[in-house]
């Protein structure tokens, strides 16, 4: 298996994912964002745990992350993570729509957070190129 071109796809993935993230965030909606914005902050890891030649996904990556020596973009999406999670499963509407516990600029300062994320990354699989 060809760790460059499985790394490509999800950072393929990534961009996708972000660029949905943005357009939920533009539409008010805070929940896609913060739904879309986990998804891409998945398919980062996945490109970095690709590029490493871990493959093994069942495992959560953030402790397959740990086991190994660990970067400061690593840590940065571990703690998104960890920070993301408990936003989506806190329903505070009594409608049957799903909703976040979070607001207009901290939903745009999290996309902002992760294009420059994704940007590191996208420089990481360069350098892994060069």
């Amino acid at each position: 298996m060809d760790k460059s071109l499985v790394a490509a796809e999800y950072l393929l993935r990534a961009r996708r994912t972000l660029k949905e993230a943005q357009i939920a965030f533009e539409d008010g909606d805070l929940y896609y964002t913060v739904v879309r914005s986990l998804d891409t902050i998945e398919n980062l890891a996945r490109v970095l745990l690709a590029l490493k030649d871990i493959f093994r996904y069942e495992l959560l990556w953030n402790t397959t992350i740990m086991l190994n020596d660990e970067s400061n973009i690593e840590k940065k999406l571990r703690d998104l993570e960890l920070k993301l999670i408990p936003i989506t499963l806190i329903n505070e509407s009594s409608l049957r729509t799903p909703t976040v516990i979070i607001r207009n600029k901290e939903a745009e300062m999290l996309v902002d957070e992760i294009t420059k994320i994704l940007e590191e990354v996208e420089g990481i699989y360069d350098e892994y190129h060069d």
